[in-house]
């Protein structure tokens, strides 16, 4: 009799996120639709950047005046080389999304050096 496979443990990575704001699927397209996603470097959730916008003009934003993140209450980074340390955390556990990021802040020269 063959030896029963072991499941997997889901992690986090695993499951398909929703949008905080709406509850939609989250698709890490980068194009300027509604599908666009704004994340979070401290837990990695995240919005449809349509959403955000909402949420900048909606009095839930008050959170933000407390400098803290609206998905996970964590402190937002405060400036841009706290940013690319987040991002960095990211990129080695292999997110897709955090490797974009960090090479759009070194195209563009956003809180590291320039690197073309």
């Amino acid at each position: 009799m063959p030896k029963p496979k072991k499941l997997k443990k889901r992690t986090r990575h695993d499951i398909d996120f929703k949008c905080y704001w709406c509850n939609e699927k989250l698709e890490d397209s980068q194009g300027g639709s509604h599908n666009a996603v704004v994340r979070a470097t401290c837990c990695e959730q995240g919005m449809h950047y349509v959403c955000a916008q909402r949420h900048r003009t909606s009095t839930a934003s008050r959170t933000a005046r407390n400098h803290k993140c609206l998905l996970c209450r964590k402190k937002l980074a405060m400036n841009k080389k706290e940013t690319v340390k987040r991002l960095k955390k990211w990129v080695q556990k292999g997110r897709i999304w955090a490797h974009y990021l960090l090479a759009c802040r070194y195209r563009l020269g956003n809180g590291v050096e320039v690197d073309h």
